[in-house]
């Protein structure tokens, strides 16, 4: 009996030691294995790739666009559910020589061993691709997502796992910046590219309050045969300590991926409103001038947008009839029922809407007497081919603004033969380098005194 009974001890600790070692190596929410042991698989494959010749790996890390947004939403619940079932439709897909993990919240990877071309990992990408072309089912809901996918070859030049992990990491890096769905493979240019974008990403934290951005001003004329100034669209520039200035096209989808495109276009809307009143102190003939201000889709997603809007006007002292919020064509047709009531309660506050870039989305015409637009800004690549293809276009856009009591902003105007064709087809009011580029405040403040008859400022 003592003996049978120290023979079930040893036999117990055994298997808690054998569950423990498991459980070390296993993700708790998908049962998949984790991080530690893909780094341990990794490690025994680099040195098989050392001693076989040929031998071909690849690491494909996977995830999902904009989980946080779905988790925040949907609740954590509901999230944890995703997880568990992108888990299994993974390992639906995977086959012989192939092993899935969970890297962390969001991502998850795929190992490839021993594959002898590029095309089987090509066939592997589209299958992931297509069957996430399905909805989730989650708490009687269909769910669609998008996953992007970034491909490390194996190199000789690997002697550990983070680096493959790295280089996996930087292609997936490069993947999302492609769009949602989509998938990249590693190289050493890439790599430039990547470590170019995290080093301003890492720049840009601070950026803020070390004073590096400035508001720049764009004139804005109407009744072109009198080149009356209405306004200006303010618009962001960085002055980078190192770099020089940096292109807008740059760095504000990075700061809305990085979530800082609220702090920061809070603080364009109070200098454009600051701006604007000076101007209006300044000259009491400017009156009737306006500043516009780009409104991205994640600041129309805070709760207390129009509540911070209003703390702005209040703040400055500045009518709502001066200011016009610049929202894209894409940004304005996919909202509805409620979300129509955040751009009516805009309007209610006096504040003038704007679609900016207009044509270059799918609306559906019908749909503008619908919601509280005042204004519709043609998009510069209609401007641009004006002398070629663009005129119809234009003339549709105007035509059907003023049946529905909607004024139109041509942008990118660049020579008179555009300034004259748009006059011709009654187009009310224009931006271009025709008439400026945009100018710092300065400048622009001399704009005003000109184009009102006043002195230049010095």
């Amino acid at each position: 009996m003592k003996y049978e009974r120290k023979v079930y001890k040893i036999t117990k600790h055994y298997r808690a030691q054998e569950r423990l070692i498991r459980q070390a190596d296993q993700d708790p929410l998908t049962k998949l294995p984790n991080r530690t042991w893909l780094v341990k698989k990794i490690k025994t494959i680099i040195q098989k790739a050392a001693n076989q010749f040929n031998y071909q790996y690849a690491l494909l890390v996977i995830d999902i666009d904009s989980f946080k947004m779905l988790n925040s939403t949907l609740g954590y619940t509901i999230g944890d559910q995703l997880l568990k079932q992108v888990a299994q439709r993974l390992e639906n897909l995977i086959g012989e020589q192939q092993s899935l993990a969970r890297l962390n919240s969001d991502e998850f990877v795929i190992l490839v061993e021993n594959f002898s071309n590029l095309e089987q990992i090509l066939h592997l990408v589209q299958n992931i691709q297509a069957q996430f072309n399905f909805p989730f089912k989650l708490n009687h809901k269909r769910i669609h997502i998008y996953i992007n996918i970034g491909i490390a070859l194996g190199q000789t030049s690997y002697k550990f796992p983070k680096q493959v992990i790295g280089d996996a990491n930087i292609a997936l890096h490069q993947a999302r910046s492609k769009g949602k769905g989509s998938y990249a493979f590693f190289s050493p240019t890439l790599q430039a590219a990547v470590l170019n974008r995290l080093q301003i990403e890492n720049d840009l934290h601070g950026a803020l309050e070390r004073q590096e951005f400035f508001v720049c001003y764009q004139p804005i004329i109407s009744h072109f045969k009198t080149n009356l100034l209405m306004g200006f669209e303010a618009l962001i520039r960085w002055q980078h300590p190192k770099q020089g200035l940096i292109s807008p096209d740059c760095f504000i989808p990075i700061i809305e991926e990085m979530g800082l495109i609220k702090p920061i276009g809070l603080w364009v809307l109070r200098q454009a409103c600051q701006q604007i009143k000076k101007w209006i102190l300044s000259f009491p003939e400017a009156d009737h001038l306006w500043v516009s201000v780009n409104i991205s889709p994640h600041q129309l997603q805070q709760p207390d947008l129009l509540e911070q809007i209003s703390l702005i006007l209040q703040e400055v002292e500045l009518e709502s009839r001066h200011l016009k919020l610049e929202i894209t064509e894409s940004t304005f047709m996919r909202y509805s029922g409620s979300e129509i009531s955040i751009l009516q309660g805009l309007r209610d506050l006096g504040i003038r809407l704007c679609i900016d870039d207009f044509g270059t989305g799918y609306s559906s015409l019908s749909r503008l007497q619908e919601l509280p637009i005042d204004t519709l800004k043609i998009d510069r690549a209609f401007v641009r081919n004006l002398e070629t293809s663009g005129d119809m276009i234009i003339k549709t856009i105007i035509t059907l603004a003023h049946v529905l009591n909607i004024n139109v902003i041509a942008e990118g105007i660049e020579t008179l033969a555009q300034f004259r064709q748009l006059q011709d087809m009654q187009c009310e009011m224009g931006q271009g380098y025709l008439f400026s580029r945009p100018v710092e405040a300065s400048i622009a403040t001399n704009i005003v005194a000109i184009n009102l008859g006043k002195a230049t400022v010095a």
